[in-house]
């Protein structure tokens, strides 16, 4: 599927949130609060049917404290009925993994604090999905495709997340990258900025004020600086903004001096992170064979089984 290609070519997740902002968004029925779910504290995770997923597994692995835990358990009848209604539409399917998430990820940092999905970064998103869809599902009913390798075998390609290449911090960057502080710290003018890639949270909190602003000024000609949604959400600690927090951020984007604004600009495009390609072995030569297809059979069966009785599955 040509979307699906391209979003994954493209690495880096502000891209696939701008277009998440370019497409009509239906309003999100019963959404979790800004800060965290409802969380039991008297139920240990490992009692739920959670299991733990090392943090430095993961796409964004650099950014998360050393000794952090994502918890996922598979999912529910219910809940693969929720997001069986998902479409091809970015937006519809950010809405249905965050609803997906909200019951079946949590986040358990190295002091035995617990927090919801939204600490997640957003550029772990489709992986977490694989994981999740490993969990539910037996290994019988992977995602698989078919390629070429080079000496000639047609290779099958299963989508186990330890199949997939992840992408390093790239070398022009990893001089800024603090081990300790686990972000990047870069000197701009008089300003010394702490970047990292955002949490679901913070996605969410400011495609959300995006939308209602744009809901609010339907009549009106109404402009969204995107420069804004590409690069300040990079510079938002947490998992959560207020409404008042994001319109001091655009006052502050909106007074940044031209030449800063260009480093910092130039700087958070660089970050290219995420999924780089699925592996597979080659039966005749064990060479490895990949492809750069992370939806082979669009976003649906990111955690749905392939539909058995279309033609493209």
């Amino acid at each position: 599927m040509d979307t699906n290609k391209k979003i994954i070519e493209e690495k880096d997740t502000q891209d696939v949130l701008l277009k998440y902002l370019s497409q009509e968004r239906k309003p999100e029925i019963n959404e979790a609060p800004t800060t965290s779910i409802n969380i039991n504290p008297n139920v240990k995770v490992s009692e739920a049917d959670f299991v733990a997923i090392d943090a430095q597994m993961m796409p964004m692995r650099d950014f998360y404290p050393i000794g952090t835990m994502i918890m996922v358990r598979p999912l529910k009848t219910t809940e693969i009925q929720a997001y069986s209604l998902v479409t091809e539409n970015i937006a519809d399917v950010y809405d249905k993994l965050n609803n997906a998430f909200q019951s079946s990820v949590r986040v358990k940092y190295p002091n035995g604090e617990i927090k919801s999905y939204l600490d997640v970064k957003d550029g772990d998103r489709f992986y977490l999905a694989y994981k999740i869809r490993e969990l539910t599902y037996s290994a019988a009913k992977v995602l698989t495709v078919k390629e070429s390798c080079e000496c000639g075998t047609e290779t099958t390609i299963e989508y186990f997340t330890h199949n997939f290449n992840l992408l390093s911090i790239p070398e022009p960057l990893k001089e800024y990258y603090d081990s300790y502080k686990r972000c990047f710290v870069l000197p701009v003018g008089n300003t010394v900025y702490e970047i990292a890639p955002p949490s679901i949270g913070i996605q969410r909190d400011i495609t959300n004020y995006i939308a209602a602003l744009a809901k609010k000024n339907k009549d009106k000609k109404t402009t969204i600086d995107l420069s804004f949604v590409k690069t300040v959400p990079f510079l938002i600690k947490g998992n959560s903004i207020s409404e008042k927090g994001i319109e001091a951020k655009i006052q502050e984007f909106k007074s940044m001096d031209r030449d800063d604004f260009n480093d910092l600009d130039n700087f958070i495009t660089a970050i290219i992170l995420g999924v780089d390609t699925i592996k597979g072995v080659c039966p005749s030569c064990d060479s490895e064979v990949h492809t750069s297809n992370l939806f082979p059979y669009g976003f649906k069966s990111l955690l749905t089984k392939p539909n058995p009785f279309t033609s493209n599955n």
